[in-house]
């Protein structure tokens, strides 16, 4: 994937409108079999808590067949900015990951930096976040 198409894909995921909305979803779609981590952080970037009508699940399939490793990490350094920008998706992606990779998330979390380790922790020990995933409470 080029720079151009990282541009235009940050651009279309505000999804301003219909035809917004279907660029986004194509963009999306071009990035299915091209997971670097660069890819997986571009997509990850596209994020937030604007309303998206469902389209958001289509990077996050995108993101699921990405390497494991890939997708894990590029989600941990985004995750500090979505624990302020788009608290749902850093529930939502790192109860994913809790449930269905847990060592893998710990042994990434122990390489990334202090910033992503912290953001980690501290989703991890909010006890709505524990009560909703149980096992993460053997992560902490």
């Amino acid at each position: 994937m080029d720079e151009n198409w990282s541009h235009e894909l940050l651009e279309a995921s505000r999804r301003r409108g219909e035809a917004e909305e279907q660029r986004f979803l194509a963009l999306v779609d071009q990035a299915f079999g091209q997971y670097t981590l660069e890819v997986a952080r571009v997509l990850m970037k596209t994020f937030s808590d604007a309303p998206d009508f469902g389209t958001q699940e289509r990077v996050c399939g995108a993101l699921a067949s990405a390497r494991p490793e890939v997708a894990v990490r590029a989600i941990l350094e985004e995750l500090p900015r979505l624990l302020v920008d788009a608290p749902q998706w850093a529930e939502s992606l790192i109860g994913e990951e809790v449930e269905h990779r847990p060592d893998l998330l710990k042994s990434v979390a122990a390489s990334m930096p202090g910033e992503a380790r912290m953001a980690l922790r501290q989703l991890l020990s909010t006890k709505d976040f524990r009560d909703f995933y149980p096992s993460a409470t053997s992560l902490l």
